[in-house]
């Protein structure tokens, strides 16, 4: 067995595990409450009973996690070009959650901005997981293994001999291709 094949086949299940997993922490952090009092400062300190999700403070939590579970799915289909689309799209969308979460942390202010301080380094860091590994699908993916490489056809133009061959091809064996030849 060749090393280096190893080490692609890794380096690709690495990336399908990491990026399930950081999407999956990221949409259920973006499902758990943040906030659950807010002070009123027009009623003297009085707390108003609300629950806020991380979804609710930050919008893009729950579409940056669907994307890069996308993503996954789009990176075991495709090939090199498709690799390097859906694993940039998806980094672009990761570091704009980042930097929103980043953003809206820096806007709440006292015993809110404590509450969700843990939540918004949960996130930062799970968007940085998913930047690292969609690069990473971005430039390196295209040396990993494709799905679906056996039923795409190496010769479009004539059918070969075998028909085992042809069927392997994706050609019906069965059909005069006579006239392709």
């Amino acid at each position: 067995m060749n090393i280096r094949r190893l080490d692609i086949r890794r380096q690709f299940v690495i990336f399908i595990v990491a990026q399930a997993i950081f999407a999956s922490v990221l949409f259920w952090s973006g499902s758990a409450v943040w906030v659950e009092d807010i002070p009123d400062p027009e009623l003297d300190g009085l707390r108003i009973g609300v629950a806020e999700t991380g979804a609710q403070i930050i919008p893009l939590i729950p579409v940056a996690s669907v994307v890069a579970l996308i993503a996954v799915l789009g990176v075991l289909a495709t090939g090199v070009w498709g690799r390097r689309i859906i694993g940039t799209a998806t980094a672009v969308v990761a570091f704009a959650t980042a930097l929103a979460t980043a953003s809206v942390a820096v806007n709440f202010n006292g015993d809110s901005r404590d509450g969700i301080a843990g939540w918004v380094a949960l996130v930062v860091v799970l968007c940085g997981g998913l930047v690292l590994t969609s690069l990473s699908a971005a430039i390196i993916g295209g040396h990993w293994p494709q799905l679906g490489r056996k039923y795409q056809r190496d010769q479009p133009g004539g059918i070969p001999i075998d028909p085992w061959k042809a069927l392997d091809q994706g050609i019906d064996p069965t059909v005069d291709h006579r006239d392709n030849l």
